[in-house]
């Protein structure tokens, strides 16, 4: 975390990371599903 962030900047920053990991991680499932989706 970036130091010197306080209060909303730091919610802001917080929840800017956490919606980027969920998209990350959504997407890594996806792509993971895919094999068995195109076998089905």
């Amino acid at each position: 975390m970036p130091e010197g962030l306080l209060g909303e900047e730091r919610i802001r920053w917080l929840s800017e990371t956490a919606a980027k990991l969920r998209e990350e991680l959504a997407q890594a499932e996806l792509d993971s599903w895919e094999p068995a989706d195109q076998a089905g």
